[in-house]
This record gives structure tokens, sequence and C-alpha cells, in this order.
């Protein structure tokens, strides 16, 4: 990798005990917010589901998760479609909401 003048830029060439490493990374480490998922499982409830193939919360009446928690794991790809085609589908699909009263909210409602 020096042939080709790669360069160490973290956690810094004057860090190399293990426990240096380790507290290097600790300090710099954050969790993701770019595409967070899969929190409110879409399966069943008997496997660590959260919502049904409805998106309805089990064991709570009149709420249902639109967005990209209800993945059961990280999609191969950009989340934004995926969660599109969610919504489309229970929007626009009069069996699955037909009657209820819907609230429309996105992020932080």
């Amino acid at each position: 990798m020096q042939a080709l003048g790669a360069v160490e830029t973290f956690p810094g060439a004057n860090v190399s005990s293990n426990a240096e490493i380790e507290a290097a990374v600790r300090n710099a480490a954050t969790s993701s917010w770019q595409h967070p998922s899969s929190s409110c499982a879409m399966m069943k409830k008997r496997w660590g589901g959260v919502v049904d193939a409805e998106v309805r919360v089990y064991g709570v009446k009149g709420l249902r998760v639109v967005d990209a928690s209800v993945f059961p794991m990280a999609v191969a790809g950009h989340t934004s479609s995926s969660v599109y085609a969610v919504a489309e589908k229970v929007s626009g699909c009069d069996d699955v909401v037909k009657g209820e009263n819907l609230l429309m909210c996105g992020v932080g409602c």
C-alpha cells in the first residue's frame, strides 16, 4: 500500500497498542443515522415482529408504522424507494385502510 501512496489517517501512526486503538475507536465511533431501519420489524409477533403485514402495531389499536423501521433487515440499496413502496401500498390500498381515521406524519411529528 505504501507504493500506492496510502497513508494512515485514523487513528494515526502514533497510535499503536491495542489499548490505544480501542480507545480511539470508542472515542470516535457513533451510530449511523443515515439510513435507520428495522427497529419495528414486519414479521410474525412470535418471531419478534412489531407490526403485521398491514403495518399495524401488535397490541395497539389504531396505530400503524409506515417507514423504514418495518423492514425486518436492511435493504440492499437506498431505503427511500422501499419506504415509498410500503407507503404507496398502505395509502392506496382501500382494503388495508378502509374506514380508518389515519394520521399521516413524518419524522418528528
